[in-house]
């Protein structure tokens, strides 16, 4: 009964005041005529799952470079069904010799995992050259996440002190 009274409050309320204001930067609800409307923006994961999805339906892959710009591209894969391995992509973009040390993550689309099923991808250390048994054979709507990793005075001690987990898990990927 609460409930019911504070909805109908709030009704009267609404109706009293000439109805729904528009959100405005000039403030919550504000009246100001002059105030432009405030424009909502497409959230990164929303981006993310269109360029999934149009991915998907181009026979493309989805590559994001963390600093680049624009950091999300729709890559398409060959037309006549030869494979391309995460290795082929990252050299012939450039991206091997673009990062002195770089970083992978790939995803793969699936429908049990929202955002796809994580596959890390571990380089050779110190290298860009892929493990084999990381280098995958990409597919329609895979999304390729690469970044440089930032090096310090002190990288190659804690390279043997941090495990990979915990370095990645540092690094956001």
């Amino acid at each position: 009964m609460k409930k019911l009274r504070s909805l109908l409050l709030v009704a009267t309320l609404a109706a009293a005041s000439g109805g729904c204001t528009m959100f405005s930067p000039a403030g919550f609800g504000s009246n100001d005529e002059s105030a432009e409307p405030l424009q909502l923006q497409a959230s990164q994961a929303t981006r993310e799952f269109s360029a999934i999805a149009e991915a998907q339906q181009k026979n493309s892959i989805v590559l994001q470079v963390r600093g680049a710009e624009p950091p999300t591209r729709i890559l398409p894969l060959p037309a006549d069904g030869k494979p391309v391995y995460v290795s082929d992509l990252l050299r012939q973009s450039g991206l091997s010799k673009q990062f002195s040390q770089m970083q992978a993550v790939l995803y793969r689309n699936s429908p049990d995992a929202i955002g796809g099923v994580r596959m890390g991808i571990r380089f050779r250390p110190g290298t860009n050259v892929l493990l084999p048994e990381h280098d995958y054979c990409l597919r329609p709507g895979d999304r390729l996440q690469v970044a440089e990793v930032e090096s310090s005075m002190f990288g190659g001690i804690f390279d043997d002190i941090i495990p990979a987990n915990g370095r990645r898990a540092a690094m956001g990927f």
